[in-house]
Order: C-alpha cells, then structure tokens, then sequence
C-alpha cells in the first residue's frame, strides 16, 4: 500500500478501543456486583426513551428499574432492553469497531464505568442515540 493509503486506525479507533480496554479493566478489578445508576436514553429505539430511570443492578444482572420521576416500577415494560454497567461497555465497543458510526464517550474518573456514549452513521435517519449515567453508587 502507497503512503496514501488509509488506515482504519489513523482516525482514532484504535486509540479509543485502548482506552476502552483499560477503562474496563480499572471497572471489573473493583468487582462491584451491586450497585444503583440513574440513566437514561435517547433514541428511536422503543418507548423507554428519555425516561429517567434508577437501575438496581444486584449481581451483574438488573434487579428492579424505577422511573425517577413518577416513582414507578418499570422493569417489565414491553421491549425496554435496560443495561448493565458492563453492557454499556459493549455499546460502547460496538460503536468504536465498526467504521460507518461517528461517536463520543466520556468515562466516570473515579470507578472507570461508560458515563456517557452517543453515537450517529452520518446521512443515516433516525440512527443516534445517547445513553447517560447521571448517578452511580455501590450498594451495601
């Protein structure tokens, strides 16, 4: 290949996998298991959307969903799919390895999870999403 060529990793990504990596390492190497996060989520993705909710998550895996402003429970609501701090990691990835998505993600500085990844495919419709952890904390 010519001096012309382009490479994947001269945009940044493989950059941005490494800090992902790492992140993740520092998030697992404190092995918290329980924990609440307020989060929310923008997207034309199901009618979950923009709803701020208290994820309960015991485990690794979500116990109870609470919609924050009405005090509901809504872990059952139809095709609402809420994540794990570790499954933002994986949406996280998902953006970073594939080409077509132009992305931010920013990571909290003291327990190392995603904090906030939004991604877009530019000229693509109804496409972009935001997904936001606004509190964290461990549970007893």
């Amino acid at each position: 290949m010519g001096a012309c060529g382009v490479l994947p990793w001269f945009d940044g990504r493989d950059r941005d996998l490494r800090e992902l990596n790492r992140q993740e390492k520092d998030w697992r190497a404190q092995q918290i298991r329980a924990y609440v996060f307020e989060y929310t989520r923008s997207c034309f993705c199901g009618p979950e959307t923009l709803r701020r909710v208290r994820i309960d998550v015991r485990g690794d895996t979500v116990f109870r969903v609470t919609d924050v402003q009405l005090g509901t429970d809504v872990t059952r609501v139809p095709f609402a799919n809420w994540p794990t701090i570790d499954s933002l990691f994986v949406s996280a990835r998902r953006v970073i390895t594939n080409d077509e998505w132009k992305y931010e993600i920013d990571y909290d500085p003291t327990f190392h999870y995603v904090r906030r990844v939004s991604g877009d495919i530019p000229n693509a419709a109804d496409d972009e999403f935001v997904e936001t952890v606004h509190t964290f904390a461990r549970s007893p």
